[in-house]
């Protein structure tokens, strides 16, 4: 593979949220109607699971 077989990126992708994001992601989730958008989130934000490995769970645990 060669670097010029992977597209270029601009700026590099946030690799965190910082303190601030996390607390406003984690108020707008509070506020949610939807247990399932509260409960991912808490989750994703307490566990430091990327969003990846909480989507995998979430689908594992639905399908049973």
């Amino acid at each position: 593979m060669f670097s010029g077989d992977l597209p270029r990126q601009d700026q590099s992708l946030t690799k965190a949220l910082d303190d601030a994001a996390a607390a406003r992601l984690l108020r707008a989730a509070r506020d949610d109607e939807r247990l399932l958008a509260r409960v991912t989130v808490e989750m994703l934000l307490r566990t430091g699971l990327r969003i990846s490995e909480g989507v995998m769970l979430l689908f594992r645990v639905k399908r049973r």
